[in-house]
């Protein structure tokens, strides 16, 4: 598609120059008013067809232009005021380049055709280490300029990372000629930096310089203010130009002039009170919550003296994403970060076996604890611990010395306990086992729930009349809560150095009593034990010592006769049995990963 503006806009034949030698300007005219740049002109654009945009400004500034056949999209532009006339066509080509497009300069006519394919058509093209301040920021042009002391190919890799994705940049290296083809406004930075490295550097050092606090672009400013301009390329001169990506500055200078540049940046390039940055860390192993807490009482934590108007250093846990939130200044995140990286590990797993079992102690049947250490292989292990009785004491009698414990070295007492059980000496009551990480809770809950009734109201007083019959002024009522009774095994393991395992236990076994007055609720025969114990991997755990006397009555005669009040007794036997039983809990740490516990040595020879 082509188009023109009317010929009314400006002179015949007007447009914007061509040439390759003379930097072309943009398209002239009518004759400007005495301001100096042109009537102003506003912009507005509301999802406009980009042939229309183009259209428009060609029509205002009076140029002829073709459009590429896949030059196509919606356009939206609004400017807050107005503008002048001659800025106009600068704004076009920043409109142009966000779409992906560009003008490129043919003769008498503009070629509206992408940014891709641009630089190999024919565009304006300059010669010379001067760059052209006439031409617009966006406008692809080709610059050609000769080395004179730097190598072709190295200033070729230094330049190509800061080209732009259309860009081109092309080095003939036996005459050291460098041809970059660009927007004017990377070509202008492209030219500085090929300022600032091809000069003759015997006794100068160029060295990057990375801006922690402040603008690299405000500080290179300032540092050129502050040092007294040289002649001109050389040795002696010194060259700081900002390099806006990484925030860094390229300094090349003598060795003594660049000891003073490095002074002055240390004295500017501080940190200003306020100037914090937020900071993002996603947590991958550990939970964010619990990292934050430990981080705000490191960093955050109420200091001494004179309390400061507000915190340096602020953290927050997103439970959301799992993440941190940081607010810190720049140079303190580091070390920060560094520290949720040593928290933020992967959990180490332990394996937890429990064998709950309860043996019968007779005159036949020497279980617990004297029987399991007849097997042999016994390490006593250190510990602290609690027993706690339930609510009738003269139903749990443990033994003088309180509960017994030690450590078994392989299997053999689990295997023992469940072939007993298989002959009906050895009551099991759960077997269970667990994938826990190392500082969490696991627990074992194999019990029933059955209902306590813990307060009661009994009606009492007088009646009231409802209808034909009455009902009672004060209704009673009961509180029922309910209770476990059963099994519960509560383990809370840490991992050591060497193969150790430390395991926090609190052992719970509670049965059914008889009913007991005033509510007739069944009472609670409750055994508790609380201890710390520390294990190798894989040794098993033996704990032992909590008795039970169970007393049972067998009641046997003649039927109707026994039961004869008085003169029953003479048909009918009573018998009283005292059954003890022990409580044993087997417990078997393996460490998933880690270190496996050493074998046992092998028996002295005969």
């Amino acid at each position: 598609m082509v188009g023109a503006g009317p010929k009314a806009a400006g002179p015949e034949g007007a447009g914007p120059p061509a040439g390759v030698a003379s930097p072309p300007s943009p398209p002239a005219a009518a004759p400007a008013p005495p301001s100096g740049r042109g009537p102003l002109i506003t912009l507005d654009f509301d999802q406009a067809d980009i042939e229309t945009v183009v259209r428009t400004v060609s029509e205002i500034l009076g140029f002829n232009y073709v459009l590429a056949p896949d030059v196509q999209g919606r356009v939206t532009v609004h400017t807050l005021g107005r503008i002048p006339r001659d800025d106009l066509f600068g704004v076009l080509l920043a409109i142009l380049e966000v779409h992906g497009f560009t003008a490129v300069n043919a003769g008498g006519l503009y070629k509206i055709v992408r940014m891709e394919g641009a630089a190999q058509r024919a565009v304006p093209t300059i010669i010379g280490p001067a760059a052209d301040t006439t031409r617009a920021s966006d406008e692809i042009i080709t610059h050609i300029v000769r080395l004179r002391f730097a190598s072709a190919a190295q200033v070729v890799a230094l330049l190509r990372p800061l080209m732009s994705k259309g860009g081109h940049l092309t080095a003939h290296g036996d005459i050291d000629l460098l041809a970059i083809t660009d927007v004017a406004a990377n070509v202008r930075r492209a030219l500085d930096i090929i300022r600032l490295v091809d000069v003759e550097s015997v006794l100068d050092e160029l060295q990057v310089i990375p801006i922690r606090f402040v603008d690299a672009a405000q500080l290179a400013t300032i540092l050129n203010q502050r040092r007294r301009p040289a002649a001109g390329p050389g040795p002696g001169a010194v060259l700081i130009v900002a390099e806006p990506r990484s925030n860094s500055l390229l300094v090349d200078a003598p060795r003594h002039e660049l000891e003073l540049i490095r002074r002055l940046i240390d004295q500017v390039d501080a940190p200003i009170p306020g100037g914090r940055r937020i900071f993002v860390y996603s947590a991958e192993h550990a939970r964010a919550k619990d990292l934050a807490s430990s981080l705000v009482a490191l960093y955050a934590g109420p200091a001494t003296g004179a309390a400061p108007t507000q915190p340096l250093v602020r953290i927050v846990a997103d439970e959301g994403t799992n993440a941190i939130i940081v607010t810190a200044s720049p140079h303190g995140w580091p070390e920060i970060e560094a520290t949720i990286k040593q928290l933020d590990r992967p959990p180490r797993q332990v394996v937890v076996e429990a064998l709950v079992a309860e043996v019968t102690l007779t005159d036949e049947t020497r279980l617990g604890i004297d029987w399991a250490a007849a097997i042999g292989s016994v390490r006593v292990i250190s510990l602290t611990s609690t027993i706690t009785s339930g609510t009738t004491p003269t139903l749990i009698a443990p033994p003088a010395g309180g509960f017994t414990l030690f450590g078994v070295a392989g299997e053999a007492l689990a295997v023992s306990l469940n072939a007993l059980a298989s002959q009906n000496r050895v009551n099991v009551l759960s077997t269970a086992s667990v994938l826990v990480s190392e500082n969490q809770k696991a627990a074992i809950n194999v019990s029933d729930s059955i209902p306590i009734i813990t307060s009661q109201q009994v009606p009492f007083g007088g009646a009231v009349p409802t209808g034909d019959s009455l009902t009672t002024s004060v209704v009673g009522t009961q509180a029922v809560e309910y209770r476990d009774v059963g099994v519960i095994l509560t383990v809370t393991p840490r991992i050591g150095e060497g193969g150790t395992v430390s395991l926090d236990i609190k052992q719970e076994v509670n049965d059914v009593g008889a009913s007991e007055p005033p509510t007739n609720s069944r009472r609670i025969i409750k055994r508790e034990l609380d201890a710390s114990v520390v294990l190798l991997d894989n040794q098993t755990l033996v704990l032992g010592g909590l008795i039970r006397d169970r007393r049972t009555t067998d009641e046997r005669g003649v039927p109707l006769l026994k039961d004869i009040p008085i003169l029953g007794a003479l048909f009918r036997t009573r018998t009283q049995m005292i059954e003890k039983s022990e409580l044993i809990l087997l417990i078997t740490p393996r460490v998933i990963g880690g270190t496996p516990a050493p074998a046992p040595p092998p028996p002295a020879p005969r």
